[in-house]
């Protein structure tokens, strides 16, 4: 079908066909056949990937490779990089690693987005280590870490209560010039949270409005939630107010925590009195 768009679009349907009954090798030899005549792929086309990486079988991931070898540089690098998204959007980082792995192949030029996808699998299966090693790795090649990158690998260590390592991280960050952006510094916050490290968090929220970042419903709950753990009643009710005076509204989670700092510290009266602005 060379040159035939009816034949590239009946391929295609062909191989949706095979990926929607699971039959994996038949979907990645339609793939490659796709590839092999200079068509682009969505990420749809990778559900049968993702399939056999839910059963383990990440070793057909040289199939894949070496169909997005057949094609252009530009092409076979959006292709690879739609494959690694579509990992770290179905939670399958083995998958995101294995890819990764093969990327120095012929045709393959990595690039940030590929790195950022394949951190984001990492992230969300917790993989704080590996997403760590590919942060290094991707460092030491040709590429530049971004702040997506830098902020993807500390959410990981956020989400392991690796809270030092978060931490360490975000001064690296910090060192390297890589302004830390809402996400990174709620990350961070969030990790002193889980780390019981209540002195850091209000710090952290203060230094961005330093960096002229607006902080949100998650960087004041996070700080919030560490002040309570750490029973600091009257820094927790400072937050809450500030929060208010930014009109951003209060969560559960920012109400729940103020009111737990009350509670602890033995402040009923103040404790009632937020129960009555919930109200």
């Amino acid at each position: 079908h060379n040159g035939d768009p009816s034949g590239s679009k009946s391929e295609a349907k062909v191989l949706n066909v095979f990926a929607s009954q699971g039959r994996w090798q038949e979907a990645l030899k339609c793939l490659s056949l796709l590839l092999a005549q200079g068509c682009e792929c969505a990420s749809r086309d990778f559900s049968c990937v993702i399939s056999a990486c839910s059963r383990g079988q990440w070793h057909s991931a040289h199939v894949l490779l070496k169909a997005i070898d057949q094609a252009t540089v530009e092409t076979a690098t959006r292709t690879f990089n739609a494959a690694v998204s579509t990992c770290g959007k179905g939670f399958e980082w083995r998958g995101a690693l294995v890819l990764m792995s093969g990327i120095g192949r012929a045709v393959l030029e990595p690039d940030v987005i590929s790195c950022n996808a394949a951190l984001s699998a990492c992230e969300k299966g917790a993989e704080w280590q590996k997403a760590l090693r590919l942060l290094d790795a991707t460092g030491q090649a040709v590429l530049v870490p971004n702040v997506i990158s830098c902020s993807t690998a500390l959410s990981a260590c956020e989400k392991s209560a690796e809270w030092q390592t978060a931490l360490v991280l975000f001064a690296v960050m910090q060192r390297a010039v890589i302004e830390p952006n809402v996400i990174s510094y709620n990350a961070a916050i969030s990790a002193c949270e889980k780390g019981a490290e209540w002195q850091k968090a209000p710090a952290l929220l203060a230094a961005m409005g330093c960096a002229i970042l607006e902080p949100d419903v998650i960087s004041y709950s996070a700080a919030l939630s560490a002040c309570e753990k750490g029973i600091e009643w009257q820094r927790a009710l400072v937050l809450f107010a500030t929060m208010s005076r930014a009109v951003l509204g209060h969560h559960v989670i920012s109400y729940n925590a103020a009111l737990s700092a009350c509670q602890k510290s033995a402040e009923w009266q103040r404790a009632l009195a937020l129960l009555a602005v919930m109200g």
